[in-house]
Formats: C-alpha cells, structure tokens, sequence
C-alpha cells in the first residue's frame, strides 16, 4: 500500500539522520528502532501459533502500520470495522516452519492466531468497498478509538483512480475532500 511504503521510506530517513531509539521487542520493517513515524502510526500484533503435529506453542510479536482487514471482509460481506477485526481475529489454518525438535524444524500445519497488543496513536485500517465506519472502534482489552478520518479509492470512467477523504472537522462533523472542489458536508 502506498502509505506503509511512504510511512516506512519516512521511518528510514528519521533513523539515517539519528533521529531514533533503540527498541528491541519488536522489529519494524527490518530494524529494532523506532522513530516518531512509529510513535505515532505502528503498533504492535500478537501472533499465537500452535502446530498440529507436536503441539508446540510460540508467541510472537509484529510491528506494522497497516490494520488490513480485506481478507476478513471478503469472507464476512458488508460489515463494521469491528466485526471485521473480530473476523480477523479468529485462528485460521497456515503452514509454518515448527522449531521444535519433534518436528525436525520443517514446515507443519500450524494454527494461528492475530490479534492487536497496543494501539498506535493513529491507527490506519484496510477494508472491503462494502460496509460501514463506526464513529467509535472498539478493541478488546485495549480500549477504543475515535474516527477521525475515512479515504476512500474510486474508479473513475477513463480507468483512473479518484480518492475521496471524509475528515472530521473542528466542530465534530465530517467534511468531504477531494481536490476537485471546495470542501463540502455530505
């Protein structure tokens, strides 16, 4: 996606100009320092694994920026950001290599599960065309957060691309922005 590589090419440059700490827990495209480009959009993921052949368990953590909830939309159909990440949530059957001596260090069957273990400052979502935002998202045991903008990707008849922004403004409501016009109120 175009924002994580502009987030990511932002975090690189911040950390060439030394502008970074370390930060060992997790690794954020490749490196384990953090710069205010995370401070403000990474969070962590929790990712339970357990393989299916020797029972072993691993817990592992992953720094992103993007919460991508598509493959959870394409299953579900038309639903909210918190039914998605809910869907998102569920174990799913992948193929992983297993560390344990019982299987050798191979690939195996394992079950996974995802969830969020912190949340950014601002938190960036993927969704299916279909659906709905709430004004509010709620995350278990994290707490929640408040919408504050929606972009939007459109086709235009030519077979480009035109992005529409729903951002909120100072008075609490949404403006509409496109580059087109002047800002209006849906």
């Amino acid at each position: 996606a175009f924002v994580v590589d502009l987030l990511k090419a932002m975090s690189a440059r911040e950390a060439l100009g030394l502008r970074s700490a370390t930060y060992d827990s997790a690794s954020f495209d490749g490196r384990s320092s953090v710069t205010h480009v995370e401070r403000l959009f990474a969070f962590l993921v929790e990712v339970r694994r357990r393989c299916s052949k020797c029972g072993t368990c691993t817990n592992d953590f992953e720094g992103t920026y993007l919460l991508d909830l598509v493959s959870a939309g394409e299953k579900a159909g038309p639903s909210c950001i918190t039914d998605l990440y809910l869907q998102a949530c569920a174990p799913r059957d992948v193929e992983w290599e297993c560390g344990s001596r019982a299987c050798g260090g191979g690939l195996a069957s394992h079950s996974e599960q995802r969830c969020l273990a912190t949340l950014p400052n601002v938190l960036l979502v993927k969704v299916c065309g279909t659906g709905h935002a709430e004004q509010q998202i709620s995350f278990p045991d994290l707490g929640h957060m408040v919408l504050s903008a929606v972009i939007y990707k459109g086709r235009m008849r030519g077979g480009g691309v035109r992005y529409l922004c729903a951002s909120r403004g100072p008075d609490g409501l949404f403006w509409m922005f496109d580059g087109a016009k002047d800002p209006w109120r849906p």
